[in-house]
């Protein structure tokens, strides 16, 4: 009978059942074991769940999944499943290196500077 499932295919949570249309084709169809579920509540910023939750609409994923992957990774893992970065970091690296006038570019207060400049270090080469 399609949709019943035989013990050993009950204990292995796959289930293959004959498509009636279309005689040479199965379809596969794979279950989790029920389980106890908890409940998690996180607060975030209401925008930055809203774009995070468009981009993984897109991807055919919604955030319920997206965390129930990454605490899987987790528990494998037994560490955080990626790299922190901190743009913060590299803002602030930035700046300082700005304020030391680090790979900055000379100023010129008038265009007849720059040629004069230029014009010197042509001669240098």
């Amino acid at each position: 009978m399609p949709g019943r499932r035989s013990g050993a295919e009950q204990k292995a949570g796959v289930s293959i059942m004959a498509d009636k249309e279309m005689h040479q084709t199965q379809h596969i169809r794979i279950w989790r074991l029920p389980m106890a579920t908890a409940v998690l509540q996180v607060r975030v910023n209401d925008k930055f769940k809203k774009r995070v939750d468009l981009r993984l609409k897109r991807m055919g994923l919604n955030l319920s999944i997206v965390v129930n992957m990454l605490m899987h990774q987790i528990d494998i893992q037994g560490r955080i499943p990626f790299e922190i970065v901190d743009r913060r970091n590299d803002l602030w690296e930035t700046i300082e290196e700005i304020e030391a006038g680090i790979g900055l570019s000379k100023v010129y207060d008038t265009p007849e500077e720059l040629y004069k400049e230029l014009e010197r270090e042509n001669v240098r080469e």
